[in-house]
């Protein structure tokens, strides 16, 4: 649940702070996010195999 909450509050802060447009906000929020579910830490940072949240977003870019 906290990792709702920061997703959350971190998108309201691009939104509102950085004037980033909602659709690339919920976009870059969503990959860490999923990766971060996936076991993303700040230790295996240069070690996470970034497959399945670069397969996620790919295949979200060519459905739509």
């Amino acid at each position: 649940m906290t990792v709702v909450f920061i997703g959350f509050a971190v998108l309201l802060l691009m939104i509102l702070v950085l004037r980033m447009p909602i659709a690339f906000a919920m976009g870059i929020v969503g990959f860490f996010g999923f990766a971060i579910l996936q076991g993303l830490t700040f230790d295996n940072l240069l070690s996470f195999r970034w497959t399945a949240a670069l397969t996620l977003s790919s295949n979200r870019v060519i459905e739509t």
